[in-house]
């Protein structure tokens, strides 16, 4: 009622000085009067037309906040993603919707049919739209072609511009999805392989790698013997512990050299250093046929 109060003392002030430049001007009797009776009408009708645009900006303002996503329980877990990301000075429309005063507009709209949309039919997306590269371009530029520690090459103007992929391609965890416990967003190696497969891009590891390139000890004739050996005293995971599934994807697949006549010709192959079967076969696998450990 405080804000009414001060409205209607402004509102008065108004209207005197109308309706003294009335009194000034000599019109008649009957217009003076009737504008005084007009002011309870223009006053209330000012203050509904007043709390109605302050309910909309308002609402304008609170439904494009995180606080307004964070309501819904099925936003709380993306909320919690960008609460603990780089991202969480960033509004959630400022990426979620193109740049532009329309698009903002067809956006919030469209997010509002989302919403209901998922109330009432219990089905749907209640989110909205990955941001594109647009929404990313207004903070980032497509340029960098290095990390800052300059361990990675990482020519963004072929990626983004020439090859035309989307930024979300690659820094698909940036703020939503990252691995639990993480606070960076590092683009998972997994990512990188689905283009650089030896096929589609290169997958040599000094493509991307600057200081780790090949170790020297992979460069040995003999290192698929010895990788078993000196991996006690290597550490393979600096490299290669992104992927669980490094090393059995070799060890579950028979070697290029079990093919053929083997079975006749194995004891020729194994006889320099039979220590390597045991790589992948247990010493049961020999008696099974041999009787004894030959």
């Amino acid at each position: 009622m405080k804000i009414y109060k001060i409205f209607k003392r402004l509102l008065e002030k108004y209207w005197c000085f109308i309706l003294y430049g009335l009194q000034r001007k000599h019109y008649a009797r009957k217009v003076i009067d009737k504008a005084k009776e007009s002011f309870k009408v223009v006053l209330i009708t000012g203050f509904v037309f007043l709390l109605v645009v302050a309910f909309l900006v308002g609402g304008a303002i609170y439904t494009t906040s995180p606080v307004f996503c964070k309501s819904c329980h099925v936003m709380v877990p993306y909320y919690n993603d960008w609460n603990t990301s780089t991202h969480s000075s960033i509004g959630c429309v400022t990426c979620h919707i193109e740049p532009g005063f329309m698009n903002q507009v067809l956006g919030r709209a469209r997010t509002a049919i989302y919403i209901i949309r998922f109330f009432l039919a219990g089905s749907g997306n209640i989110g909205t739209s990955k941001p594109s590269n647009n929404v990313c371009l207004q903070c980032h530029i497509a340029e960098k072609r290095v990390t800052a520690a300059g361990d990675l090459i990482i020519p963004h103007p072929l990626h983004v511009t020439k090859m035309e992929l989307t930024c979300l391609e690659c820094h698909s965890n940036l703020v939503h999805h990252r691995p639990k416990g993480a606070k960076k967003s590092v683009v998972p190696m997994e990512t990188c392989l689905t283009c650089h497969n030896g096929k589609k891009a290169t997958d040599r590891c000094d493509a991307c790698h600057t200081e780790k390139a090949y170790p020297a000890s992979h460069k040995r004739p003999d290192w698929l013997k010895v990788h078993g050996a000196l991996s006690k005293t290597e550490n393979c995971n600096e490299c290669h512990g992104w992927r669980p599934d490094w090393c059995s994807e070799c060890h579950q697949k028979k070697p290029a050299s079990h093919i053929g006549r083997w079975r006749t010709n194995h004891r020729f192959k194994v006889a320099p250093d039979r220590k390597n079967c045991l790589a992948c076969h247990k010493t049961q696998f020999c008696v099974r046929c041999h009787g004894v450990m030959p």
